[in-house]
């Protein structure tokens, strides 16, 4: 697992380093399921990380009207699991995107039915990160070893082409030929490099890195408002500077000039579908930082304004993050403390805001994903 809140953070990469020569994954059976619940509109998958060198990353199926759990939906569909650890999950109609970031390599899933219909083999010790789609067939892939954007064709395996980036670029986004990559350094492990703090701008067209726009340290992840046609980048205090803050840059993406900034602690952006509202995880790097709002927070993108919504008021580690506009929930990906089974939790806003259901899913679940 790599753990963005603890001071230790970079002494995960050395172990995925060290790991690589060692592990393998075998090649899903082709196997028939059979007396399990299909996923459809409505339900929510889990992806839960799980434990670096643990093998048990898994993906969790809520079947949403019934209550139903499936704490391990891929498992159950191939007899074979995730691998170890799988970071980031996008989802394009029926299909889910898994990387894994131990193994080197992408999962493409069937998200109705679980199965991992292709598994596709990244470059020489790839440590994958996060995903992004760029169309109907090309999706894109940060890896954080090789310091590299990765862009694939997720309908045959194919690997289309790989492009230098920053050091360590973590988050991914694409908009309109351009793909662009929160380069964080890995925390303290690489902050001095002289391309830590930015964004690599990455070309489709000439495959080439176009530009790098200034960000702040450790920047880790990035989101698109399509509607307002921003761009927006959170970035975290190191380890190593507990009491400082991190902060949200939003950049316009015609110009690529930034426009305003927030100092705050912000981890899982989320913005709402018309694009006025963006929401993320409000909470200090370590718990022992006195005094700060930790829980949910939302910025007003017309006036700016930041209002503090759901408070975690049992300090554990909430981790992932998903707005729901068809009914204005708010889903909450519950850590713990990282070394038990977490939570997902979710809240109505309307007619207030409060805890509504609770379900128990894998280890450090990361991403949420509510089907369309």
């Amino acid at each position: 697992m790599i753990f963005r809140l603890i001071d230790f953070r970079y002494l995960f990469l050395i172990i995925f380093i060290v790991y690589f020569n060692v592990s393998c994954i075998k090649t899903p059976d082709n196997v028939e399921s059979s007396n399990f619940s299909e996923a459809k509109s409505g339900d929510v998958l889990v992806l839960c990380e799980g434990l670096q060198g643990y093998d048990n990353s898994l993906l969790s199926l809520i079947k949403y009207e019934s209550g139903e759990i499936i704490k391990n939906y891929v498992s159950q569909s191939n007899n074979f699991n995730l691998g170890d650890t799988s970071n980031d999950m996008i989802i394009n109609g029926d299909t889910a995107i898994i990387p894994s970031s131990t193994t080197g390599k992408i999962f493409c899933i069937n998200i109705t039915n679980g199965k991992i219909y292709r598994v596709i083999n990244l470059l020489e010790n790839s440590i994958p990160r996060k995903c992004v789609f760029i169309n109907d067939s090309l999706a894109a892939v940060t890896d954080l070893f090789n310091n590299k954007a990765i862009i694939f064709n997720y309908k045959n395996g194919e690997i289309i082409f790989a492009t230098n980036t920053g050091p360590q670029p973590e988050g991914i986004e694409y908009y309109d030929n351009l793909i662009f990559t929160a380069n964080s350094a890995y925390g303290d492990f690489n902050w001095t490099h002289p391309d830590a703090e930015t964004i690599s701008v990455i070309d489709i067209n000439s495959r080439k890195e176009i530009k790098k726009i200034k960000a702040n340290v450790n920047v880790i992840e990035l989101k698109i408002n399509k509607s307002k046609k921003r761009l927006y980048a959170a970035y975290i205090n190191l380890p190593s500077r507990i009491d400082s803050l991190g902060g949200i840059i939003e950049y316009d993406l015609i110009t690529l000039n930034k426009l305003r900034e927030w100092r705050t602690n912000p981890r899982s952006i989320n913005i709402s579908d018309d694009g006025r509202e963006l929401y993320f995880l409000n909470q200090p790097t370590i718990n022992k930082v006195k005094n700060q709002w930790r829980g949910v927070s939302k910025i007003d993108l017309n006036t700016g304004e930041i209002s503090n919504l759901i408070q975690n008021e049992k300090n554990d580690i909430w981790y992932a993050l998903y707005y729901n506009d068809f009914d204005d929930t708010i889903l909450i990906g519950n850590a713990k403390n990282h070394n038990v089974d977490g939570e997902l939790l979710i809240y109505s806003t309307l007619p207030k805001i409060q805890l509504i259901k609770k379900y128990n899913v894998g280890m450090n679940p990361n991403t949420i994903y509510v089907l369309k």
